[in-house]
């Protein structure tokens, strides 16, 4: 049998986001040569095996053949995404290997910034978060296509070429868009991918090249100032039979108007005040809106995109995004909290292991006076205590 695929790839990334649009513009900083750096290996095909060749169409469609040259997934073991037919990769920071090209939050949203993000995590094993599956295009050159949504591409904010331009997902369209094609050296070593033929001399890059989650990937100078540290990726295969999916949520808590230390409200929950008068809601959209008993909004976080609401066991309570990121915070680490509650009198509150109160909303049920609603705050922690008790 020929000898498997091997394919090393490099990437590359930048500084501070910039605005636009998804349409190539004209030059807003340096002006880039038409040529391609001196430094840029020759480009193989990314389709072929070692010993042979293979026809494919562009940006990485393989064609309908039954030669014995063409990859097939079953026999050398790579995952291939169901829609194309083609290989899945991580795109592997170099300098951590640890770190992998990552769609921030895994939103599909057009514009969604693209940053670096531990490839294994506690809801992931290593190479099973589909926020880091990349379909790659064939001879090196084209589309970066993101496997768990193929109508998305790797993409140049508004085809900006200002050093610190974000690199972002957007709509592939017809895959002609010059934001959104790129050429990768696949020699054997990782190295940088270069905004090319837009722009030869500028590739993607890591900001100031830290390995921290969250560290934006943006444009700038091919090894401007010797940052080629931070512009460097190879491309890891995913292995065949690579479960795709995040490990299943743990079950909704079992108090009905609380949450514990590690426990999580995803979107389409809510908590109930125990005399119905208030309901916190996580919603679709990300949005964590507290209720009244007439469905008025009395309180909310103007988050989106949150996937779900946990207090961690530091005592912060947060909305966050799968993978960790966190979008809104009570910034309560370290105080003790161990519970949150939803109150009778319309009030959200976190206490301490003692019933000593930290944070709340600061809400109170519609019509209710202030006397009525500390009355029913100290009525109420004193309830639970003595049912903590016995």
């Amino acid at each position: 049998m020929a000898s498997r695929l091997a394919i090393l790839l490099g990437l590359s990334v930048c500084r501070e986001f910039a605005t636009g649009e998804g349409n190539l513009r004209g030059t807003t900083g340096a002006a880039a040569s038409d040529s391609s750096p001196t430094s840029l290996p020759d480009h193989k095909d990314l389709t072929t095996r070692t010993t042979t060749s293979i026809a494919a169409v562009s940006d990485g469609v393989f064609t309908s053949t039954s030669s014995k040259s063409q990859i097939n997934p079953e026999v050398d073991g790579i995952e291939t995404d169901s829609n194309w037919g083609q290989k899945v990769f991580l795109l592997r920071f170099a300098k951590d290997p640890t770190k992998c090209l990552d769609v921030r939050g895994g939103d599909n949203q057009d514009k969604t910034p693209l940053d670096i993000w531990d490839c294994a995590t506690a809801n992931y094993a290593d190479g099973t978060n589909p926020n880091q599956h990349w379909i790659l295009p064939a001879n090196g050159e084209g589309v970066i296509r993101w496997a768990a949504h193929p109508d998305k591409c790797i993409d140049v904010r508004g085809g900006f070429t200002d050093y610190g331009t974000t690199i972002q997902l957007y709509s592939c369209g017809d895959g002609e868009n010059l934001n959104r094609r790129f050429k990768l050296p696949i020699d054997g070593s990782s190295g940088p991918i270069v905004w090319s033929p837009a722009h030869p001399t500028e590739c993607l890059d890591v900001h100031e090249g830290k390995t921290d989650n969250g560290t934006p990937i943006e444009l700038y100078g091919c090894n401007y100032r010797n940052t080629w540290s931070h512009q460097h990726f190879y491309a890891s295969p995913v292995p065949r039979h690579t479960t795709m999916q995040p490990t299943p949520p743990p079950p909704q808590p079992v108090s009905k108007n609380a949450l514990y230390s590690e426990q999580r409200l995803y979107r389409g929950n809510q908590l109930q005040a125990k005399n119905g008068r208030a309901s916190l809601v996580m919603q679709e959209n990300g949005a964590l809106v507290l209720y009244n008993e007439m469905n008025q909004v009395i309180w909310q976080t103007y988050t989106v995109k949150a996937q779900f609401l946990v207090l961690r066991a530091n005592g912060d309570l947060r909305l966050e995004q799968f993978g960790g990121d966190y979008l809104w915070h009570t910034n309560t680490a370290g105080s003790g909290v161990m519970r949150a509650v939803l109150q009778k009198n319309c009030d959200f509150v976190l206490y301490t292991q003692y019933w000593v109160k930290i944070w709340s909303t600061g809400t109170r049920c519609f019509g209710m006076s202030l006397e009525e609603s500390d009355k029913l705050d100290e009525e109420e922690s004193l309830e639970a205590k003595d049912q903590e008790e016995n």
